[in-house]
């Protein structure tokens, strides 16, 4: 062989090495879900809780994939009521396919400056289902779909 075709070999060689890392990369160490905490901020995102009233939501929501739980803060506003909202889910049998993770709530842990009742849900109750699916917007970020209702960015910090 002549060495022209040794060094286009040597090239595609190259290239399809520096494409099986690339696959590599995004297949296995680039996971479709946050391995650190992840927390979005939002301000006024409208949404409808489990009577089918509209509300507005304004604070932080954190999810923390090694301990499995959802910490929550922050103020809900039903008509002109203003509701001071602070929880952590405590999830159990956790399951992950791909970039959806599903779980049971095992415990609701509520504040004491929480207002919004040791009867009311948010997300979900004790023993309830919750669902969470994300999709990668870049090395940082997530939109993150909570239960079908909540649409958040969520982003490590």
């Amino acid at each position: 062989m002549s060495l022209q075709k040794h060094i286009y070999l040597l090239i595609l060689s190259l290239l399809l090495g520096a494409l099986l890392a690339v696959i590599v990369y995004f297949c296995k160490f680039n996971p479709g879900v946050p391995q650190t905490p992840c927390s979005s901020t939002m301000n006024n995102g409208l949404f409808m809780d489990d009577d089918n009233r509209r509300y507005s939501f304004s604070g932080g929501v954190t999810w923390w994939p090694k301990e499995k739980k959802i910490s929550f803060f922050g103020v809900k506003k039903v008509n002109e009521n203003l509701i001071t909202v602070k929880r952590v889910l405590s999830l159990d049998q956790v399951q992950q396919s791909h970039n959806v993770i599903s779980a049971r709530v095992a415990q609701v842990s509520i504040a004491p400056g929480d207002s919004l009742g040791r009867n009311a849900v948010m997300f979900s109750g004790k023993g309830d289902s919750i669902m969470m699916m994300f999709k990668r917007l870049n090395h940082n970020s997530w939109l993150l779909m909570l239960n079908d209702n909540w649409i958040l960015m969520c982003t490590n910090k």
